[in-house]
């Protein structure tokens, strides 16, 4: 028996995947061999490298009317997805269809595996489920709400592995997380999926839809308003977490956290965020860099979760390149310098909702307008080097003395930051 519950940190020894439906798009009934194309859902190749990565034992069991296991590896060579599948058995193979449990059985013979109660068998239909149960292995459910990254986090989780390795089971490798690392020091950028199904997304929208209704406060949350041709509008809401538990959790643990961490070389802690609304008609930010925005800290990144799709559109963030080296000349605004932004060459970086787009506190960044009839809804928190202090509370300190101690713009925009970057009018 290959026991492997001692060198990884998941309660299953390997993972068996039905393919059409699971892992790939379903080709229609009656579609030539010779027209097969595969589209992989769900980010599967990345998934199945994780799951490879952390020692778990992959292989396949898919029912099929002529193809053999040749013919199914030829078709999963894109990706690399064949060569993770150790072992993979067809119906014409063995002569036997789900829920006759024995393509099961023959994947773990190839896997050497006996103990059918550390497997895990992931499909979409009722004849996996069938199946799975008479081999005796475990089953997760794969559906069009919950897609097949969805499904094998929940089912290991369920299963008792910590948050994390379970995380790490669905595509965060140390592999992976090495090229982001070098790509954010060369680049100033990175983008990452953060939420991986519509569910998630959809509970980050009612949560700013939940904040977005809290009235104005003193001492508490600050909302701040721009006016538009329509009125005035919600522009920014912050100092939010310590009044909203599910966004305290999504911004200080788990994978927002880790990734904050890897990328700043050293533990992480929350400094500050915001949720920056972009209404319809709502306006952009000029181009600039967060660092001298933030005072107290040396060492910290900002992101931007895209709440709702991200585009040219409705607004989304422009970046310069490997321009973060260095704090760069500013204006009267605390902005970059208009003569060097016309030299530089502006990036737009396009966000589905439920990624992260993440940048150097000295990365310049900018945004358009709203030019469309839909929100470009996200949420910004910042992180600094945990080394450096847990200074969130000394961060809104010192922004509502300051704003208490001045007296607006003279340009007669709204104030919504330490430098004059919003380009919003002032109600």
């Amino acid at each position: 028996m290959t026991d492997q519950s001692s060198t990884h940190p998941f309660p299953f020894d390997a993972v068996v995947f039905d393919i059409g439906g699971t892992l790939v798009q379903e080709a229609a009934p009656g579609t030539p061999v010779d027209r097969l194309a595969v589209t992989y859902l769900d980010g599967a190749p990345r998934m199945l490298a994780a799951l490879a990565a952390a020692g778990l034992a992959l292989g396949a069991v898919t029912d099929t009317s002529m193809m053999t296991e040749a013919d199914v590896r030829s078709l999963l060579a894109a990706e690399g997805v064949a060569d993770l599948l150790t072992a993979l058995v067809t119906s014409v193979d063995i002569g036997a269809a789900k829920p006759d449990p024995a393509g099961i059985s023959e994947v773990l013979r190839r896997l050497n595996l006996t103990d059918p109660a550390r497997v895990l068998f992931v499909g979409d239909r009722d004849v996996d489920l069938h199946a799975a149960t008479a081999a005796g292995c475990g089953f997760a459910e794969v559906s069009e709400e919950v897609p097949v990254t969805r499904a094998v986090y929940q089912a290991v989780a369920a299963a008792g592995a910590a948050p994390l390795a379970a995380a790490t089971a669905v595509g965060t490798t140390p592999e992976k997380l090495t090229v982001d690392v070098a790509h954010f020091r060369a680049k100033g950028w990175l983008l990452t999926r953060t939420l991986t199904d519509r569910d998630a997304v959809a509970q980050l929208q009612a949560w700013v839809n939940e904040v977005a209704e809290w009235p104005d406060a003193d001492g508490e949350w600050m909302h701040h308003r721009e006016l538009t041709d329509e009125g005035p509008r919600l522009c920014r809401s912050e100092n939010i977490i310590p009044f909203h538990g599910g966004l305290r959790e999504l911004l200080t643990a788990g994978s927002m956290l880790a990734t904050a961490s890897a990328l700043l070389g050293e533990p992480a802690v929350l400094y500050k965020e915001k949720i920056n609304y972009k209404l319809a008609g709502g306006a952009g930010y000029a181009p600039h860099q967060d660092a001298p925005a933030y005072p107290f800290i040396d060492n910290h990144v900002s992101c931007m979760i895209a709440v709702d799709d991200s585009t040219l559109a409705n607004g989304c963030l422009e970046v310069v390149e490997a321009m973060h080296h260095e704090v760069l000349p500013v204006d009267d605004a605390g902005c970059v310098r208009p003569d060097l932004v016309a030299g530089y060459d502006w990036v737009p970086v396009e966000v589905p909702a439920g990624s992260t787009l993440w940048f150097h506190s000295r990365t310049p960044h900018r945004s358009g307008p709203n030019t469309s009839m839909v929100p470009r809804r996200a949420l910004y928190p910042t992180y600094n080097a945990l080394a450096e202090g847990d200074l969130r509370a000394d961060y809104y300190r010192e922004k509502v003395a300051r704003f208490a101690a001045g007296t607006g713009r003279a340009d007669g925009k709204v104030q919504v930051s330490l430098i004059d970057d919003f380009e919003g009018r002032a109600v």
